[in-house]
């Protein structure tokens, strides 16, 4: 860094420190030069990678929630095809006869919904309001749920 000057604050906002300089190095851990040389997305990364990343930004204590519900939903997204399995089963064989649009309308709904609220859990974990873990897993908790009271209500028929 070039002409700069350096502050140090106390609790009340007042400068108890101050430092200008003409030029300062400053000396950056082999993880974090690894860091920012290879940015890639979440969504790029396999979650190897992105535990990894976790755990630099961690130590560097730098705030993680966003990269961590990546990071769980690296997971929970490829298991909610068993959780729509789970669901179209019973709806299936609900479904009358020749009424085929019905079944592909109920379909397209019940994706759009489980869409909206991955969205919305995800922006809540990503702001801190729903732990992480939780951020991704609850819309397959939620429709896990559901797709069990479909099923047992399809076998009492």
């Amino acid at each position: 860094m070039e002409n700069g000057t350096i502050y140090n604050y106390d609790e009340e906002g007042k400068i108890t420190y101050e430092m200008s300089f003409v030029t300062l190095d400053i000396i950056v851990k082999e993880d974090l030069q690894k860091f920012f040389k290879n940015q890639r997305t979440p969504q790029e990364m396999s979650s190897k990678e992105l535990r990894q990343q976790i755990d630099i930004l961690q130590q560097a204590g730098a705030d993680t929630k966003n990269f961590e519900v990546d990071f769980y939903m690296k997971y929970s997204i490829p298991f909610s095809g068993l959780i729509f399995v789970l669901l179209g089963v019973p709806l299936g064989l609900r479904v009358k006869r020749g009424s085929k649009a019905t079944g592909v309308i109920l379909s397209i709904v019940l994706v759009l919904l489980y869409y909206v609220l991955l969205s919305t859990t995800r922006s809540m974990g990503r702001g801190g309001m729903l732990l992480p873990i939780l951020a991704a897993w609850s819309p397959n908790m939620v429709f896990g749920v559901l797709g069990i009271f479909i099923m047992l209500g399809a076998e009492k028929k």
